[in-house]
């Protein structure tokens, strides 16, 4: 079997926006010993296997069991072993471990805080009894695309648009009507002159 490093769970870009697919990695770690457990190029196949990426929403009493599987590593079809590609594990200081990167999640809706789990085939098969120490976990919050944000001017500053009235007292007319009252003088000048006429006869 093959097991996930703790804390090795990583996601890009580390604030993922709702506008964006984000992509998540981890190390995962092989058990030596095992019957059936061999890097790549040992002569006798190699360790087969998937890793599962599950997410769920935080904060609400999902299980694990509940989670959504979001993404799957193939380590079956291809060999995730190869002894030449070990690399220092993310943090877990001194390990040594492979690198796998999942498919890009889709995209998520903002606002929202998720759970990641990351778990290797074999652990993933009993999701009641999860061991800590062979599998990831990583929370994440979405945030909105800042883009999709309006910015609207302070209501009752100054530069408004006619007939905002919240500073104004009850009753106080030239307060509440101010931004109609040039309006108003050029409607009056506009009446006069039309109804002045064109002069005596």
């Amino acid at each position: 079997m093959v097991y996930v490093f703790p804390n090795s769970l990583r996601i890009s870009p580390t604030d993922p926006l709702n506008t964006e697919k984000p992509i998540v990695s981890a190390y995962i770690a092989m058990d030596y010993g095992g019957l059936l457990n061999f890097p790549c190029g040992a002569g006798m196949g190699y360790t087969k296997t998937y890793i599962h990426l599950l997410r769920r929403v935080a904060d609400i009493g999902l299980t694990w069991a509940m989670a959504d599987e979001v993404a799957k590593y193939d380590c079956s079809s291809q060999c995730c072993l190869d002894l030449d590609a070990m690399e220092s594990v993310h943090g877990n200081p001194g390990a040594y471990g492979w690198y796998v990167e999942f498919p890009p999640l889709r995209v998520m809706p903002a606002n929202t805080t998720y759970e990641f789990l990351a778990i290797d085939d074999g652990d993933f098969k009993n999701l009641t009894t999860i061991d800590a120490s062979r599998t990831a976990t990583l929370r994440v919050t979405i945030q909105r695309d800042p883009e999709q944000i309006i910015v609207t001017p302070p209501i009752g500053g100054g530069g408004g648009t006619g007939g905002d009235t919240t500073e104004c007292d009850s009753g106080d007319y030239m307060c509440l009507y101010k931004d109609y009252i040039p309006y108003a003088v050029v409607g009056i000048v506009l009446l006069l002159v039309l109804t002045s006429g064109g002069g005596k006869n």
